[in-house]
């Protein structure tokens, strides 16, 4: 009964040696690069201290799309993992990140800080249209999702790509992972989309209609880019299909480059 209590509350029940294991230090070497991660609580070493640094085809083709002076906007951060694993690399460069879940924009940006990367940062918002402020949904495993069901008692800033842009200077890599959320924060790009020459994303066709992925990928240009892909659960990377996109029941990363 007291379980089901605290469950609903969003709490859980936890040993007091496990709640006494954490943080603690993980360190990467992967691709090349070289860093630390903090795994701050059981989401994290859930992600990331059980063999995550091991999805090769992921982390390399990001490696190899990353030059060190590339200006980087990643737009959902989670806990900073692809933060701290792309700052390594642009070394000459700059890494923005977006994350809309606090808890989660906190563990970014001290992974960032623990690494001491100098020109790295985590800004604690969501990515959308166009600026202002929305309601989200948070939950339990460092994820959030945008309201659609009106006031949540929680409220974030909502920055857009244009705004970012406007006020960073033009970057030329663009990550986007935001859980269904894909299109809103396209459509916010819509003076400096064109002038990303690298995109990275990963699009959440769990969540999003036929018609909402093929609005996507007209957004993106695809056509006018090189690239590859990988539809989950198989991470093997493929030629890109635009129609296999479009169709696939599953979650479908994508790379391409001008």
């Amino acid at each position: 009964m007291l379980n089901k209590l605290i469950t609903k509350l969003g709490y859980s029940l936890r040993k007091l040696d496990a709640l006494n294991s954490f943080p603690y230090k993980k360190s990467y070497n992967s691709n090349n690069v070289k860093f630390d991660l903090w795994i701050a609580d059981e989401t994290a070493s859930e992600w990331y201290d059980k063999g995550f640094e091991d999805n090769k085809e992921e982390l390399g083709i990001i490696s190899s799309m990353l030059d060190s002076g590339d200006k980087v906007l990643e737009v959902g951060v989670h806990y900073g993992f692809f933060a701290s694993f792309i700052s390594a690399h642009v070394t000459k460069g700059k890494y923005l990140g977006i994350e809309m879940q606090p808890k989660a924009a906190m563990h970014a940006q001290a992974n960032l800080s623990l690494n001491e990367f100098p020109n790295a940062r985590i800004i604690n918002s969501a990515g959308g249209r166009e600026s202002g402020e929305i309601d989200y949904v948070p939950n339990i495993n460092g994820n959030s999702a945008v309201s659609k069901g009106g006031n949540t008692g929680f409220k974030i800033p909502v920055l857009s790509i244009d705004e970012i842009i406007s006020k960073e200077g033009q970057m030329n890599f663009l990550k986007i992972d935001v859980e269904g959320h894909e299109i809103e924060v396209l459509k916010g790009a819509k003076n400096s989309l064109k002038n990303f020459s690298k995109i990275a994303i990963e699009i959440h066709n769990t969540m999003l209609s036929k018609a909402q992925i093929k609005e996507l990928v007209e957004l993106l240009s695809i056509e006018d880019f090189k690239g590859k892909m990988f539809i989950r659960p198989n991470y093997k990377l493929e030629e890109i299909d635009i129609e296999k996109i479009i169709h696939s029941p599953e979650i479908v990363n994508l790379f391409i480059w001008k």
